[in-house]
């Protein structure tokens, strides 16, 4: 919850979590995946709820499955509405929406839960807000898990493997994001954070000691210039080197951006190797000299 607070705060909104204490319990799923869909429903919330109204999310179990509700007291969806919702492209009511986005989100969220073995639902009353339901099985055995906190509780990415490295990559697009974590694949001594948000995004680089953002340029809270800036004047932040990763491959675009602050600029989809050589290339510190080098390794010189 932590890491929409900030989105929550600017709106207004209350946020409360209520679990049963039957809900803490492992669930058969990928731990990031399921991740990304509890804060795209978030998001949502927040972003679509009323302004000054309440989020909550609820969790509880039966002996074979795990029920999460996400729930908003916005202006909820016809029954039309609801037939729609999961389909690429529709943001409805869009015309009549603050909100900017790509309509993608809901639908790839139905796609990585269904993946996982789960579903996605949405039941609502026009005028009484929305909830959106993911139930998941209970893992048995040696199925992956994701641990889901009891009441109070705040959950535990732990993962075994040591890293070298901790970059975030922040992209609203679900798809985009699963492409660039199968590269990160390929350089497993580096741990990956993913952000939807720009706010998140700021949120995130100042709870984790970050090498690296990889930053899209259209977000939709936040244009990545305007991350960048916050990023900046955030003395806990202002040190962290941020690349451009964006389709907006204009000359005049990725030097306005690299005046602005940031430190790279690649152009999607980029080519495995490009993308890996730019990795590479942020997070290998500079050589030493030879001369500093010999004075470093002599205890005689320190003193």
């Amino acid at each position: 919850m932590g890491l929409v607070a900030h989105a929550a705060a600017e709106r207004k909104v209350e946020l409360v979590v209520r679990m049963d204490a039957d809900a803490a319990v492992f669930v058969r799923a990928d731990r990031q995946r399921l991740n990304q869909v509890l804060l795209n429903l978030l998001t949502n919330a927040i972003k679509y709820g009323s302004a000054g109204g309440t989020v909550a999310v609820s969790a509880a179990s039966t002996d074979r499955e795990v029920e999460i509700d996400v729930t908003d007291d916005g202006p909820g969806l016809s029954q039309e509405d609801q037939r729609m919702l999961f389909q690429p492209f529709e943001r409805l009511g869009a015309e009549r929406s603050h909100v900017q986005g790509t309509g993608l989100g809901l639908a790839l969220c139905r796609q990585l839960i269904t993946a996982m073995g789960g579903t996605v639902a949405v039941r609502s009353v026009k005028g009484e807000g929305a909830t959106f339901t993911c139930r998941l099985q209970i893992a048995t055995g040696s199925d992956q898990a994701v641990r889901v906190p009891a009441a109070g509780g705040r959950a535990m990415l732990r993962d075994p493997r040591r890293h070298d490295h901790t970059v975030l990559y922040v992209e609203d697009n679900l798809a985009t994001v699963a492409l660039v974590e199968s590269i990160f694949a390929l350089r497993p001594n580096i741990r990956l954070l993913t952000a939807m948000q720009g706010n998140l995004a700021i949120e995130l680089a100042r709870e984790h000691r970050l090498d690296l953002i990889i930053l899209d340029l259209h977000l939709p809270d936040l244009n990545g210039d305007e991350v960048i800036n916050r990023l900046r004047d955030d003395p806990r932040t202002a040190a962290i080197p941020v690349v451009m990763y964006s389709a907006d491959a204009t000359e005049r675009q990725a030097q306005r951006l690299l005046a602005a602050g940031a430190q790279g600029y690649l152009t999607k989809p980029a080519r495995v190797s490009d993308f890996l050589g730019m990795l590479d290339s942020m997070l290998t510190p500079p050589a030493q000299p030879l001369a500093e080098a010999r004075s470093g390794a002599d205890p005689a010189s320190r003193r």
